[in-house]
């Protein structure tokens, strides 16, 4: 089907992208992205209760047998609850983030107002294509991997479903869908930075303020892809779930190591080139200045040589001390707490059946 015309005036970029429902919705009643979220998990398990006491199945809710393998479906359904909320609130965040991350960004880049403008209106905008291209994967991810931890008679064979399962199984589409669609996100938006980091102008290495929306998205992106791990690490309270989990958390560290210092890596490159010519300029004069003193102070109409050497002793110093990697001490520390997140996940939910089921013996 051939294209409408563009209007004049219209940006290319906007004509061939895409703003998903989803996230127009979002912008006409914007609200915390992870409040959004959660509401999302709450309606999931509100109408999952209501299925339950409709259908007269409510024990497995208000005294459940420890150990029952219907009990077992009802966790998997309120893991894929989590999953889905969890997946709608990140696609919410990261738009949000690279919307900032833009607004600080841009007044450092040399653009034309249109260019600008045109950057302005892209975060959360995708290719029709790619947007579904990514949900499908992700369905089609979420429909294989499983097979690791169940056959496939049970996982795929309705009639042997009970209630609850038919909840985690059809959800599990859902979650893939938005799952997949966040990957998309990441990656377009990682693709989007490394590309503006390049049209960077000539780095100030004693002025971060350039480089702190890169490491600014950067954050949210590994956060992302932290709380994604988390969520799967669910999975892992429950029998013969290790392996499947293992090869998501596999996956997802290396989609995670790509996208994610992706764009940093032709930053540092730049830090690294700023840092050679200072210091190859720096060492050439301080090779003049004690050339200059070895001379003695007739030689030289300049006496304040010795001054002027102290101050590139200083200089090259300082210049030596700036880190090629566009973090600060507190983004190092966000990284370390973003890989936690796993493991608190897994404890936590271990530690909460621990509890329950000590409640109900």
């Amino acid at each position: 089907m051939a294209r409408p015309p563009a209007v004049a005036g219209e940006p290319a970029l906007l004509e061939e992208r895409i703003l998903p429902w989803s996230q127009r919705l979002h912008d006409a009643h914007p609200v915390s992205p992870w409040l959004a979220g959660a509401a999302v998990f709450l309606g999931l398990t509100l109408a999952f209760a209501a299925a339950e006491f409709a259908l007269g199945r409510q024990s497995l809710l208000i005294d459940p047998t420890p150990g029952s393998p219907l009990l077992r479906n009802v966790r998997l359904a309120i893991v894929m609850f989590i999953g889905v909320g969890f997946g709608v609130a990140a696609s919410l965040f990261l738009v949000r983030r690279e919307r900032e991350s833009l607004r600080t960004l841009l007044p450092h880049l040399q653009l034309p107002p249109g260019e600008a403008a045109e950057l302005e209106g892209a975060p959360g905008r995708l290719r029709r294509t790619a947007l579904w291209r990514a949900g499908l994967i992700g369905i089609a991810l979420s429909l294989l991997l499983p097979l690791l931890a169940d056959p496939a008679r049970v996982l795929y064979d309705p009639r042997q479903w009970d209630p609850e399962m038919y909840w985690h199984r059809v959800i599990l589409l859902v979650l893939g869908w938005w799952l997949g669609r966040v990957a998309a996100l990441v990656a377009t938006q990682s693709m989007r930075m490394r590309a503006l980091a390049e049209r960077l102008p000539e780095l100030d290495l004693f002025d971060p303020a350039p480089l702190r929306p890169f490491a600014a998205q950067v954050s949210s992106h590994a956060l992302v892809v932290a709380g994604v791990t988390g969520v799967l690490s669910l999975n892992l309270l429950e029998e013969n779930f290790g392996q499947m989990v293992a090869v998501l958390a596999v996956m997802n560290a290396g989609f995670g190591a790509l996208v994610v210092l992706g764009p940093l890596r032709g930053l540092r490159d730049r830090l690294r080139e700023a840092k050679l010519r200072a210091l190859t300029w720096c060492r050439g004069e301080l090779a003049d200045a004690a050339a200059a003193l070895e001379r003695g102070p007739g030689a030289s109409p300049d006496s304040g040589r010795s001054g002027r050497m102290a101050d590139l002793v200083a200089y090259e110093r300082r210049v030596e001390s700036v880190a090629e990697w566009p973090f600060d001490a507190g983004a190092i520390r966000r990284f370390g707490f973003y890989l936690l997140i796993p493991l608190i996940s897994w404890s936590g939910g271990a530690l909460v059946e621990r509890m329950i089921d000590s409640l109900l013996d």
